[in-house]
């Protein structure tokens, strides 16, 4: 949810979240209070720290005694190159998104009546 707010224009508000995670809202606005203050807001990540979470929790799921069969393959970087090539195609994918946004916003503001967005 908090990631969705740092990375998206448009997210869903809290209550939605709170529906879909099974805990009052009262509560999943505590929690984002609480975790925004535990991280002291700062919720870039960078590189070498996702690397790290990223090869504990693949070990994890690899030697754990749950079975995950689809997520090990998957989850595995080969090198630095595939986790590069891979951020250069969110980034497209990124773009492809603001500008379909952009496009679906000029045709709103050519509709009429005027549609708000969902949030």
């Amino acid at each position: 949810m908090i990631s969705a707010k740092f990375f998206d224009d448009q997210y869903f508000n809290n209550a939605y979240y709170a529906k879909v995670g099974g805990v009052p809202c009262k509560e999943m606005n505590s929690l984002e209070v609480e975790f925004l203050f535990l991280t002291n807001f700062s919720l870039f990540v960078t590189y070498d720290t996702y690397k790290q979470y990223h090869t504990e929790l693949r070990n994890h799921a690899i030697h754990s005694s749950c079975d995950f069969p689809e997520l090990v393959p998957q989850t595995q970087v080969q090198n630095v190159e595939e986790v590069k090539d891979s951020k250069t195609i969110m980034q497209e994918e990124k773009t492809i998104k603001n500008e379909s946004k952009a496009k679906d916003i000029v045709r709103m503001d050519t509709d009429s009546p005027r549609q708000a967005p969902y949030h």
